[in-house]
């Protein structure tokens, strides 16, 4: 029994270590595996793009997409552009109600221009409404959105050029 005590004693670093062994490799495999799908994700669509931040520094693709300017366009002008308050543009929070008023629609403050030209940001009146220079082409009113409500960061700027550049497609 004095044996059998001293073996088991033993055996229990060994069993110890062994299992230790084999915790760290598999931890190991799992942080190697996991490491190979980060960068995967990455490269593929952009899924991290959300934020606008990786774009602006690395000046990697912004993601141009009817989706992202619709939801800046409902977020900072939606308050006051909707079917209620601004009957003539639609409502910016709904997805295709909004695309079909902006895109090849004559700008009602300057009806030789189109509020937005696919291809051509300095033919869209949305474009230079945004950027207050809608009065050098021969537009009226305020630029948009007011500048004390809900300003436009210079990302969201870009992405809407953007957009419009690549053809202003609803996607």
């Amino acid at each position: 029994m004095a044996q059998s005590k001293h073996a088991l004693l033993w055996a229990r670093p060994t069993l110890h270590l062994t299992l230790l062994i084999g915790v760290l490799a598999i931890s190991t495999a799992c942080d190697q595996q996991g490491s190979d799908d980060d960068s995967g994700d990455d490269d593929d669509s952009g899924d991290d793009d959300d934020s606008g931040d990786d774009d602006d520094s690395t000046g990697d693709k912004l993601p141009h997409t009817w989706t992202a300017v619709q939801r800046i366009l409902a977020d900072s002008c939606g308050a006051c552009h909707t079917t209620n308050n601004r009957e003539q543009l639609g409502d910016l929070h709904r997805y295709d109600e909004g695309y079909e008023m902006l895109v090849n629609r004559p700008a009602e403050q300057l009806p030789t221009m189109q509020r937005v030209t696919p291809s051509e940001p300095a033919n869209s009146y949305l474009w230079h409404k945004l950027n207050n220079t809608h009065l050098q082409v021969g537009g009226d009113e305020e630029p948009m959105p007011p500048a004390d409500r809900f300003p436009l960061h210079d990302s969201d700027l870009a992405l809407i050029e953007a957009w419009i550049a690549a053809g202003a497609m609803k996607n």
